[in-house]
């Protein structure tokens, strides 16, 4: 093929693979899918299988950690019944301020889900870190974190930026 010719080809190629991962992320988050009418079957074929569940009084919970460095996880909330109530991303700095002294790992873990990153144990003080990447408020890359103590409770959470090459200030 002459130069021209090769031209073109390397960027229709690189367009249809743009398309088709544009395509692959709708199913991303689940967006097309309808509460009340979306099925467990239906959002396991969209979504794929959860990181984890739980059961609730009124239904249950399937967890889905995404993205890159898991700077998303989408809770998705079914009834009794197994029908779709509610789809909802909660690594977020609402979800986050929800989070106070006192509360345990599983309601913290059902807030915001599992932190998929990192988790640190301190033994000097014997705390744990649950770490989270997120976007913040502002869609700039930041990091959350939960400490627990040494009874598994929550001792306090900071968050943090990160600028530059991974540097956090």
């Amino acid at each position: 093929m002459d130069r021209p010719v090769m031209h073109w080809f390397r960027l229709a190629l690189s367009v249809l693979m743009l398309l088709a991962l544009l395509a692959g992320c709708a199913s991303y988050s689940g967006r097309g899918l309808k509460p009340g009418i979306a099925t467990e079957t239906e959002v396991r074929a969209e979504m794929g299988a959860p990181a984890t569940t739980w059961k609730t009084p009124i239904g249950y919970v399937w967890v889905y950690p995404r993205g890159p460095l898991g700077l998303q996880t989408f809770l998705v909330r079914f009834d009794e019944s197994g029908k779709l109530v509610l789809i909802e991303q909660v690594l977020d700095d609402a979800h986050f301020y929800q989070i106070i002294p006192g509360m345990t790992q599983d309601e913290v873990l059902h807030l915001i889900g599992p932190s998929v990153q990192i988790k640190v144990t301190y033994p000097l003080s014997d705390n744990t870190s649950w770490d989270y990447r997120y976007r913040d408020d502002w869609e700039q890359s930041a990091l959350f974190s939960v400490i627990f103590d040494h009874a598994g409770l929550v001792k306090g959470t900071f968050k943090q930026r990160e600028v530059g090459n991974g540097h956090n200030h």
